[in-house]
């Protein structure tokens, strides 16, 4: 990038340093000053019209980025609901259980009044 950058104000400045060459050159003959300058000016167009397609594509890289952000953080979201559904089972398989040996407890203690009874 900073090596673009040089070789672009490298490129400015030649471009300028010609310029003032062809005038100075050119003084006699205007016409031909004028035709060059209007290739010049075609290729600063040229120039700023790549430069607007450049900005174009990271626009739009931009945003399928940003797209891709909010596609993960909805993701992250449905695993923590996902996460929190497992833990809600967890918790009602872990009271079942509890419930059986409770119900288990209370069938030995029914054996055991029965036992004393007989």
């Amino acid at each position: 990038m900073f090596i673009k950058n040089i070789f672009t104000n490298s490129k400015k400045i030649f471009i300028g340093l010609v310029l003032i060459l062809i005038l100075l050159l050119g003084i006699k003959n205007g016409y031909e000053v004028l035709a060059y300058q209007n290739g010049i000016d075609s290729d600063i167009r040229g120039v700023e019209e790549g430069i607007e397609q450049q900005k174009e594509k990271i626009k739009k890289l931009k945003n399928k980025a940003e797209s891709y952000r909010e596609a993960i953080e909805e993701k992250l979201v449905e695993i923590a609901s996902l996460e929190d559904q497992i833990s809600v089972f967890n918790n009602k398989i872990a009271k079942k259980e509890l419930d059986i040996k409770i119900t288990e407890e209370e069938i030995m203690q029914a054996k055991n009044e029965i036992e004393k009874k007989s």
